[in-house]
């Protein structure tokens, strides 16, 4: 386990998973596939072992954030399409 002397977690790579995700989100094109945003997610981190739910969750965390927006155009064959950000007002 990566721990320090007083026990503490370390982080396990220098991103987050979020930034890794917001970064890897903001180089997809338009429309993009799911398993190669994972693909590209796992690079970022230095972790080929990351979940595709940690990854998935990020995503859609950062959409409720409201600082990506996108669709799913094909559930089937996980194809995504970025949307235009929907700016809140409050």
């Amino acid at each position: 386990m990566n721990r320090d002397e007083k026990g503490r977690f370390l982080p396990k790579s220098e991103l987050s998973v979020e930034q890794a995700v917001l970064l890897a989100y903001n180089e997809q094109p338009k429309i993009w596939h799911g398993v190669i945003f994972v693909i590209d997610v796992r690079l970022k981190l230095f972790r080929p072992m990351c979940p595709d739910g940690t990854i998935f969750r990020a995503l859609r965390q950062l959409r409720s954030d409201g600082l990506l927006n996108y669709g799913l155009k094909n559930k089937e064959n996980s194809i995504y399409q970025k949307l235009d950000v929907i700016k809140s007002t409050e």
